[in-house]
């Protein structure tokens, strides 16, 4: 992970519960929230770089740490909720990563820096 990261986006969805979706655009220091239960929550916001700066690093460090978290194996049957974690580094394509294991460290270091971010809880 030499590049840097361009953007990234978590998203939490859950079967008849919705989605949240937080998308970090490090190129040009934005922060979009989406909200399908709640639409008067969504809102696209400017940050300084140096709070972007502070998420790239937390988002690429938990990236590791999921990388080298999950077992990669597939569940059987529908799960009730999913995380799911898309990012891009410069001059590479975009990459996902989908866990149906909340409970894991780093996604809920994830979802905290979302909260921290949106100024919002990121719970569906």
């Amino acid at each position: 992970m030499a590049q840097k990261l361009e953007w990234a986006a978590c998203e939490l969805s859950a079967y008849q519960g919705g989605f949240l979706l937080v998308r970090f655009d490090f190129v040009h220091n934005v922060l979009v929230w989406k909200d399908s239960n709640r639409w008067f929550n969504n809102f696209v916001r400017g940050l300084p770089e140096a709070d972007m700066d502070v998420f790239r690093q937390v988002l690429e460090t938990n990236l590791r740490e999921l990388l080298k978290e999950d077992s990669g194996d597939l569940l059987e049957g529908p799960q009730s909720k999913v995380w799911r974690l898309i990012y891009k580094f410069a001059d590479e394509p975009e990459m996902e990563h989908i866990s149906y294991d909340g409970s894991i460290n780093s996604w809920r270091r994830l979802a905290s820096l979302c909260s921290e971010a949106g100024g919002r809880s990121f719970v569906l």
